[in-house]
């Protein structure tokens, strides 16, 4: 049985990345240029850095235009975004089979407001953000500072997430990995468990999977 769960934020319990993409069309649409919604998506999902990143070489953009975007990002409602179908019930699945929540997210402290705005700031025993100034994923250390702090065992600690990222923190934590396959998610380094529904994390828990 796993009694700890370590969550990545975007994208495996908050469905934040239209979120992100409105805010980039905007940006990339008061300049003449439209993108792909697919490609858009799939630079997301490496991180909001590679996006932009792209988008300036591709189109000879500059800090005017990433200023642009985190001023549209800024002034969009946070209350926009939601926690993805069945992020709660799972959270307090592994609670009620004993377990504790936490999140490691490379998101700064919105990510903090977003969780009780949606009503499950009770759910998780502690919120690491990149205020908290941990080298981004796959390092482990933000993951060691939970682990040393909530003296979680490797084998009964899980890492979720729905990108590679997450399953190579995994392997670099010495701990297990649970990969979010969420619409055209792939990952190439091989998780430990594989989960369409974020309610199959329960059972991963429990330890009857």
């Amino acid at each position: 049985m796993f009694r700890h769960v370590i969550w990545d934020f975007d994208g495996t319990l908050f469905d934040t990345y239209p979120f992100f993409m409105s805010a980039l069309s905007r940006a990339l649409e008061r300049r003449g240029i439209a993108a792909d919604a697919r490609v858009m998506m799939a630079k997301f999902m490496d991180c909001e850095r590679a996006a932009l990143d792209y988008y300036c070489m591709r189109h000879g953009l500059g800090e005017d235009f990433r200023r642009d975007y985190f001023a549209i990002k800024a002034a969009e409602n946070l209350s926009l975004i939601r926690p993805f179908p069945g992020a709660e019930a799972a959270c307090r699945g592994v609670i009620s089979a004993g377990g504790r929540n936490y999140i490691l997210t490379h998101r700064d402290g919105s990510a903090l407001g977003i969780v009780e705005m949606c009503g499950m700031g009770g759910l998780f025993c502690e919120i690491v953000t990149s205020d908290s100034g941990f080298p981004r994923k796959p390092d482990p250390a933000g993951a060691m500072y939970l682990m040393a702090k909530h003296s979680m065992r490797p084998d009964e600690t899980l890492i979720v997430g729905d990108r590679e990222l997450e399953v190579q923190l995994a392997r670099n934590a010495g701990v297990r990995s649970c990969f979010f396959a969420n619409g055209d998610a792939r990952c190439v380094t091989p998780p430990d468990y594989t989960v369409r529904e974020l309610a199959a994390v329960i059972d991963i828990v429990r330890g009857s999977v």
